[in-house]
């Protein structure tokens, strides 16, 4: 019965306490015109009700019925709630409905040309100054802080060095490969992609292009404490003229904008969360570097990603092998 209470318990934390279904079913025990968490404890109640007060054995049949009753009882609250997701999806498909949030993760319209929608925080983060998890370009899972080596790294076989990574996939020249191993890919594929694998189809890691359009279509600013939290970082404001796109404020510079910037405004945050490699943790405070789902073009030992510090942005290119930040961008819908 415990396992019962405690099953009830984790239902009602991930649907919510006042979670309710409207429904005709005899299920509803307040006979309100719902099937709410509260039904399903005065179903499981009356069995422990009825031992506590009339002092009669509950048999292993009564509680198993009152378990099998339960199930139902969770299972229609269940599709009916997936039902209604499908419905919002399939409304926000058609322009009929918007939400900030999808998967439970929120995500911001910066007026981009392409549309792209970017996330407000990292992969294991909970707020946006938050550092997150590192990842290995590729990987979905974060190493173990004292890894983040070719040694270590999931596409490698023996690697050693930036020059003899002997890859296992993603490589396009043959002097990179395990015994010359090439294939044709030049992007992640969703299972290789820490933002789909952590958060959902409707994620991916940014491609280099859409790391671009953001470099060159925000105004961006150098912060040394966003949010009064002492974190360091770059805040990507919307930019409000077409004069402020691409430009940056850096914390030794007076960048004259056409109108002022604050929280108030739309913005995502890029904490300066450093990189891992060989077991250190790299200028934290100082850099961010944050991964695109993009090979680079030149070097198999490479993937592009987003860097930043207090003097410049660029969209460059690093060791495959560095743990690194990811920020998610929303999969556009059909």
């Amino acid at each position: 019965m415990k396992k019962l209470l405690m099953m009830m318990s984790v239902f009602a934390i991930g649907l919510g306490a006042n979670a309710q279904i409207t429904t005709n079913s005899s299920c509803d025990t307040n006979l309100n015109g719902t099937v709410s968490i509260e039904d399903v404890t005065n179903v499981a109640n009356k069995v422990i009700g009825k031992a506590a007060e009339e002092k009669e054995v509950v048999t292993a049949e009564q509680v198993n019925a009152t378990l099998e009753r339960v199930n139902k009882l969770l299972n229609k609250i269940d599709n009916d709630h997936q039902e209604v997701l499908d419905r919002l999806r399939s409304l926000e498909e058609a322009g009929l409905y918007t939400s900030d949030y999808v998967n439970g993760h929120k995500y911001v319209d910066l007026g981009l040309p392409s549309g792209t929608l970017w996330a407000t925080c990292n992969v294991g983060a909970s707020s946006p100054e938050e550092y997150g998890d590192y990842f290995a370009w590729g990987e979905t899972k974060p190493q173990a802080d004292n890894a983040y080596s070719w040694a270590s790294y999931k596409w490698s076989n023996g690697g050693t060095s930036s020059s003899n990574p002997n890859l296992t996939k993603y490589c396009k020249q043959s002097s990179y490969g395990y015994n010359g191993f090439t294939d044709t890919l030049t992007e992640l594929e969703s299972a290789d992609d820490a933002a789909t694998v952590n958060w959902g189809s409707d994620w991916q890691m940014p491609s280099e292009t859409q790391q671009a359009e953001l470099r060159n279509n925000c105004y961006w600013e150098w912060v040394t404490s966003y949010n009064g939290n002492s974190v360091k970082g770059c805040i990507v404001y919307k930019a409000k003229s077409d004069s402020d796109k691409g430009k940056y404020k850096n914390s030794g510079s007076s960048t004259t904008t056409s109108a002022s910037y604050s929280m108030s405004d739309v913005h995502i945050f890029l904490p300066a969360a450093g990189y891992r490699y060989n077991g250190s943790l790299n200028q934290a405070g100082s850099s961010g570097n944050n991964w695109s789902l993009s090979l680079s073009t030149t070097y198999s030992d490479v993937a592009y990603d987003l860097y930043f510090d207090w003097n410049c942005i660029d969209c460059d290119g690093s060791s495959r092998c560095y743990g690194r930040s990811v920020r998610p961008v929303r999969v556009a819908t059909k």
